[in-house]
C-alpha cells in the first residue's frame, strides 16, 4: 500500500510558502526537523536515523520516505513515540522547527 501524503503535502506546502515569505528556507532535512532533543523527548530513540533503521525501512531520499507503507509506519510511530501517526509526529516537529526559527 502506498502512502497518501495529500493532506500532509498541502500542509507542508503551505508552511513552506509561509517560510519563504518570511525569509526562511523551506528545505529541511529530517535531521533538522527531528533534532536529537525532540527524538529523546518523544521517542525511544536518540535520532531520526536510528528510528527508521529500527523500523526496517532506512531512507536516503524523500522518495524512500514516500514509499514506506503508511499503516505499518503509523503502527510503528504509535508503539515507539508519543504520537499515534507519522503525520502527527512530523507535523509537530515541523511546527516546532518553524517556531524556533521565528524566535517564538
Amino acid at each position: 500500500m502506498e502512502l497518501d501524503f495529500s493532506k500532509f503535502d498541502q500542509f507542508t506546502e503551505g508552511m513552506a510558502e509561509f517560510a519563504e515569505r518570511i525569509g526562511l528556507t523551506s528545505e529541511y532535512s529530517l535531521q533538522q526537523i527531528f533534532p536529537p532533543l525532540f527524538m529523546v523527548r518523544h521517542t525511544q530513540y536518540d535520532d531520526i536515523d536510528s528510528f527508521f533503521q529500527t523500523f526496517g525501512y532506512p531512507y536516503e531520499t524523500d522518495e524512500d520516505l514516500e514509499r514506506m507503507p503508511q499503516p505499518e509506519l503509523d503502527q510503528y510511530v504509535a508503539a515507539n513515540s508519543d504520537y499515534t501517526t507519522w503525520e502527527g509526529m512530523f507535523g509537530e516537529a515541523y511546527a516546532l522547527l518553524l517556531q524556533k526559527n521565528l524566535g517564538l
